[in-house]
């Protein structure tokens, strides 16, 4: 998406198909690290790159075991005040199939 736009949108700023489809790519780039559930992850990476300059791969693998862990334990909790026979995604998430209908779970 990005890779065709883009250079048309370069040659000639005024083409506003290739501008959304831009933007439509930079938004669907921004979502996926949240929907994939490692938005906690990659928000304390860059706040880590930022202040320490150290690499954003470094820094994504410093935080993604203490992350998941407190991820896991939160989860466990909200499911067992749900009480049993629930489903095991927190209420409210969704999960969306490849043409991104909401498939709730």
């Amino acid at each position: 998406m990005v890779n065709r736009a883009l250079p048309v949108a370069f040659r000639d700023g005024s083409d506003l198909g290739a501008r959304a489809e831009l933007m439509m790519g930079a938004h669907l780039a921004g979502q996926a690290p949240t929907l994939s559930g490692l938005g906690l992850v990659h928000g304390i990476g860059h706040a880590i790159t930022a202040h320490t300059g150290t690499p954003h791969g470094v820094a994504l693998a410093a935080v993604l075991e203490e992350v998941n862990g407190v991820q896991r334990t939160r989860r466990a909790g909200r499911l067992r005040a749900r009480g049993p026979g629930h489903a095991s995604r927190p209420a409210g998430r969704r999960r969306l199939d490849r043409s991104g209908r909401d498939r709730r779970t």
